[in-house]
């Protein structure tokens, strides 16, 4: 078995070898074909990830928003299942408090939005248990807020969506021509371990449509207010 990982390893050197020599020119795609080719456009459109489940994220959420430098964002429909991965909370706090300048928008589902129930629908869970999901998380954002001095709190921003994106979406550092944006999305009816997706970087049209379009659900959110989790 050793055996057999050291020849993987020493063919995986040898295949990135071959490739880096041969960039960019004809003889790489009759060599590699198409996948030669879907490698270089990936690359071309900044796509540095591509995640088929759930189990393929290489850390846990609080690590990957720990990353961000000076802004976090994130739409999500409740948040819920993933902020016990890392007391998500605590880590806002603790940047808004280090950093004078860290913004964080968090935009979720309207909880008693028609789009909250074609969720339940597409998720195959109880519009219920789902309402309850949301209203928790928002009950401890707003705790948050409300915790935080001024000046933190005006750097906080708690929203919500009553649209139904194609996926959630993970922002750092993100600006029109730099930053990170993560996004998935899920299978119909389907366990939420089954989601995929992709990651993608700036600058590059691909990254500036993914920008855009998640720019524009976030400046159609709205404040939450209280009856959203009471």
């Amino acid at each position: 078995m050793t055996h057999d990982i050291v020849i993987g390893a020493l063919g995986s050197l040898l295949a990135a070898f071959v490739i880096a020599v041969f960039a960019r020119t004809k003889a790489a795609t009759i060599l590699f074909g198409s996948a030669y080719t879907l490698a270089r456009r990936l690359q071309k459109e900044g796509i540095t990830k591509f995640i088929f489940s759930r189990d393929d994220y290489p850390s846990t959420l609080r690590s990957y928003l720990s990353q961000a430098k000076h802004s976090i964002d994130v739409v999500s429909v409740s948040l819920t299942h993933k902020e016990d991965e890392g007391e998500l909370t605590g880590l806002f706090r603790q940047r808004l408090a280090q950093d004078s300048n860290f913004l964080i928008r968090i935009s979720l589902l309207a909880p008693r939005s028609m789009a909250a129930e074609l969720a339940s629908t597409s998720l195959n869970i109880d519009l219920a248990d789902l309402r309850g999901e949301i209203q928790r998380m928002l009950g401890k954002l707003s705790q948050l807020k409300e915790s935080l001095q001024a000046d933190q709190q005006r750097r906080l921003h708690i929203l919500v969506h009553e649209s139904l994106p194609m996926g959630s979406a993970i922002l750092l550092d993100a600006s029109s021509i730099s930053g990170t944006i993560q996004v998935e999305t899920k299978l119909h009816r389907a366990p939420r371990t089954e989601s995929f997706g992709f990651e993608v970087k700036g600058p590059g049209p691909f990254y500036g449509r993914q920008y855009a379009t998640w720019n524009v659900l976030l400046r159609e959110s709205r404040p939450v207010r209280t009856e959203d989790f009471t």
